[in-house]
């Protein structure tokens, strides 16, 4: 941690200073009303409309299915090479496969 500058340190100072001289007072309570503002409000229930909207429209529904599609057929891609590498490892290691 790099040392403190004289200014930095002067700085410090006067506001431990501000707040002794703070804690040292003894100023009396500001006044509290009896009833905040904030709590007089009421809050009103939020009104669901009866018929569900749709999240989304006809194109992002159709975008989300070809995505999912899509997906399904790279995992299944990438399982197969997956296991044909490790075919791949074994026949080396077992010497059918040659260089």
């Amino acid at each position: 941690m790099p040392k403190k500058t004289k200014w930095q340190k002067k700085l410090a100072d006067s506001r431990r200073q501000t707040v002794l001289t703070l804690d040292s007072t003894n100023l009396p309570p500001l006044p509290q009303s009896e009833k905040s503002p904030i709590l007089n409000k009421t809050i009103s229930p939020i009104q669901l409309s009866s018929e569900p909207k749709e999240a989304f429209s006809g194109y992002e529904s159709q975008l989300r299915l070809y995505t999912f599609s899509d997906l399904k057929k790279t995992g299944i891609i990438m399982i197969f090479l997956f296991a044909l590498e490790f075919m791949f490892f074994y026949a080396k290691l077992k010497g059918i496969l040659l260089k």
